[in-house]
């Protein structure tokens, strides 16, 4: 991916990239490459495909991703400060829509 930046992007040998980078616009480009990373590479299992197929029928899903993991670590909360509120509120929106 590193490669195919460099290659549309033309940057000089002085450029020092530091932050947070999400854009649409920038991932657009690879967007075929992103999707074929986040694409199974395995077939789902007999239970997997149960579950798929009730989130598919399900009016109106809804999922609530928590990340944890590196973002405990004390150095990482400069970018995600959430926190309980936050997701309290989520699920109260959640709740509302259903």
């Amino acid at each position: 991916m590193e490669q195919k930046i460099l290659n549309n992007y033309h940057f000089s040998n002085q450029t020092y990239f530091v932050g947070f980078f999400a854009n649409f616009n920038f991932f657009y480009t690879f967007r075929d490459d992103l999707l074929d990373e986040f694409t199974l590479k395995i077939t789902l299992s007999k239970e997997n495909k149960e579950v798929r197929r009730r989130i598919l029928h399900t009016r109106n899903a809804t999922f609530l991703h928590v990340r944890r993991g590196d973002f405990l670590q004390d150095k990482h909360w400069e970018y995600i400060k959430l926190g309980k509120a936050y997701y309290e509120g989520g699920i109260k929106s959640i709740k509302s829509t259903t």
